[in-house]
């Protein structure tokens, strides 16, 4: 007998560059396959210089970058069809928050692109890594 994997919910991490809306098609197709829950994730690496300042109390510095990527992830939900809920922006480390997103949403599946292919061994779950 073949063993065929079906995922629940499945998240898939983001960075928003140019190939971006292709990676997440991508993900919505596998999604709707599997008749999934597909969430959409973006991490924010703040530079040192940012965390820096942060620890000196200057938290506003990255606020009006993480308003930007929120309507920018929004947006994308929209042309997606996914509800805005699953889609999610963080700050900080994108590998600690890939990782912790994907326990939090109790996540089958993560999918990456291929620059984020270091995550396979540290992963809670499957991954797939997508290319474009």
């Amino acid at each position: 007998r073949a063993f065929i994997m079906m995922y629940k919910t499945i998240l898939h991490a983001t960075d928003l560059q140019s190939n971006h809306f292709d990676l997440c098609t991508k993900a919505l197709q596998l999604a709707k396959y599997h008749h999934a829950t597909l969430h959409l994730l973006h991490v924010m690496e703040v530079p040192a210089s940012f965390q820096v300042a942060q620890n000196l109390g200057f938290a506003e510095l990255a606020i009006p970058a993480q308003d930007d990527v929120q309507i920018v992830m929004k947006t994308l939900a929209e042309a997606l069809g996914l509800p805005a809920t699953q889609t999610h922006v963080e700050v900080g480390a994108v590998d600690y928050h890939i990782l912790e997103k994907a326990k939090a949403l109790s996540c089958e599946l993560i999918i990456l692109g291929s620059s984020q292919g270091h995550l396979l061994k540290q992963a809670p779950c499957d991954v797939l890594i997508l290319h474009t």
